[in-house]
């Protein structure tokens, strides 16, 4: 009886330990699949910024602020109300810009992803043609709404400004020339 006994015990610890390394392995899978689902993110979120659209958007806006840094917001108001090619085109560079940190920013704030990602996904010397540009302008178009001031300050708490705060090009903000 005593042997049955053991072996009942020792086919119960096996049993368990069994099972506790099936919940283990499953965890660990678990966690490989969050990182792997999360970076695969990463690149699919990020392609956006590396499109062709978003680098015209981004140069375009550069450009226009470089060009008229003391009146930009209203050159682009003046501009976008006459509906010249030239408004539309600064629009919709605004858009593309604002919509990709934008949906960061809300992401982030509805907890669909965390806050080392949302600073990956916003390392980019645009962020600091975001700031600068964009949000002006988003604010001079829209005005200053609780909605839109919400999601800049969520941005800003990710992350303030990219590197030196420079638009790259050796451009930095109030400055018309690279150098």
């Amino acid at each position: 009886m005593d042997d049955m006994l053991l072996w009942t015990l020792v086919s119960a610890v096996a049993t368990v330990m069994t099972a506790l390394t099936g919940v283990i392995f499953w965890l660990l899978s678990q966690h490989n699949q969050a990182k792997t689902e999360k970076a695969e993110f990463y690149v699919e979120f990020t392609r956006r910024y590396n499109s062709s659209d978003m680098h015209d958007a981004l140069y375009r806006l550069m450009q226009h602020y470089t060009q008229n840094p003391d009146n930009f917001v209203e050159l682009y108001l003046s501009e976008f109300l006459s509906h010249t090619q030239k408004g539309f085109e600064i629009e919709r560079s605004r858009r593309i810009v604002s919509r990709y940190f934008n949906d960061i920013a809300e992401m982030r704030q509805n907890k669909l992803i965390d806050r080392k990602l949302a600073r990956m996904l916003c390392n980019f010397q645009g962020l600091n043609i975001y700031y600068n540009v964009v949000v002006p302008m988003s604010r001079a178009r829209y005005g200053n709404s609780k909605t839109r001031e919400r999601i800049y300050a969520a941005l800003r708490a990710i992350r303030p400004h990219f590197d030196d705060g420079g638009f790259g090009l050796s451009i930095a903000p109030g400055t018309t020339k690279a150098s």
